[in-house]
């Protein structure tokens, strides 16, 4: 039996959604927090932020933008900023290497 095309459209939409930080995945595991750091070779706060993660044993998926303009379009388009780093928390985005906004986003 097929999928419905309609239902795999509205799948598409809503991965698209998720991907862009415009809406909040449903946590496989809860309490684990969903965190992508958006970053490039040459910014010392992407190496900043990716540091002040691992310290504190924060698992993180990184998006290299130097070599992928694709992503830095969905960057961008997602949040209007072209700065790095930005990190993605649960659905919620931070610009800039922020202490204080990392740490309330992942709730410690």
């Amino acid at each position: 039996m097929q999928d419905d095309p309609e239902l795999n459209r509205l799948r598409e939409i809503r991965a698209a959604r998720i991907r862009l930080g415009l809406e909040k995945p449903e946590a496989a595991h809860k309490g684990m927090p969903q965190v992508t750091v958006y970053t490039t070779n040459t910014c010392p706060y992407c190496h900043m932020a990716k540091t002040y993660l691992s310290e504190r044993k924060i698992g993180y998926k990184e998006i290299n933008l130097t070599n992928s303009p694709q992503e830095a379009m969905r960057m961008v388009q997602a949040t209007g900023e072209t700065g790095v780093p930005q990190l993605n928390i649960n659905g919620e985005w931070i610009l800039g290497f922020d202490r204080k906004a990392i740490d309330r986003a992942l709730g410690i």
